[in-house]
């Protein structure tokens, strides 16, 4: 379970369920409400801090940026393989709703490559191959199935990346995309700056 306050609603993204709920603040007096005086400011802040060592809440760090601009290259055998097998992977999480289970895969691939130090540069090449090989893959554009192919592509190339996940309240939105070291890869057409962030792998 994952957690992020935005506006005047607690938001939950339950990932065994892969479902969002949400709460009113003023409806969450342990984690949010308390007195003025300092004790009360301090056991709520305790109360969060715990939360956030947990992995159960995030914190909203992002500011706005420009989309990087990229560079399309070369389409090879490969390229195309490897978007095919992230495309499969990525549909069969989305059809049985397995949000946990891509978090658990995706960790466990990005654990393998712990040592390497991302790089921009090499992330967006990378991510161009992808983008040149997604126009054969016969799929609408869905912001959780090209973020989690995306995130497939990737790693099978060694690249440490981040598969994000963010929130906006009054009209609830939900939204996800790739970034590599805070610059975002695939934006999705949305401004994930606009978003709260709840959930990373």
């Amino acid at each position: 379970m994952c957690a992020v306050a935005h506006g005047d609603w607690l938001i939950f993204l339950d990932l065994a369920r892969n479902r969002y709920q949400a709460t009113a603040l003023d409806e969450a007096p342990d984690l949010i409400a308390c007195g003025p005086n300092e004790g009360a400011l301090m056991a709520r802040e305790k109360r969060w801090r715990s939360l956030l060592n947990e992995g159960l809440v995030s914190v909203v760090t992002r500011g706005h940026q420009p989309p990087p601009r990229r560079r399309i290259d070369h389409l090879s055998w490969r390229d195309l393989f490897l978007t095919i097998t992230a495309s499969v992977w990525a549909s069969r999480i989305v059809k049985r709703g397995a949000l946990l289970e891509a978090f658990c895969h995706l960790s466990e691939r990005k654990a393998r490559l712990a040592k390497r130090v991302p790089d921009v540069a090499t992330a967006e090449l990378v991510h161009s191959r992808f983008a040149a090989a997604r126009i054969w893959i016969p799929v609408a554009y869905v912001c959780l199935f090209d973020s989690l192919a995306l995130m497939h592509f990737l790693l099978a190339r060694d690249v440490r990346a981040d598969l994000v996940f963010g929130v906006r309240s009054r009209p609830f939105a939900a939204h996800c995309w790739v970034e590599v070291d805070g610059i975002i890869l695939d934006d999705g057409g949305e401004a994930c700056h606009s978003f709260a962030e709840i959930a990373r792998v």
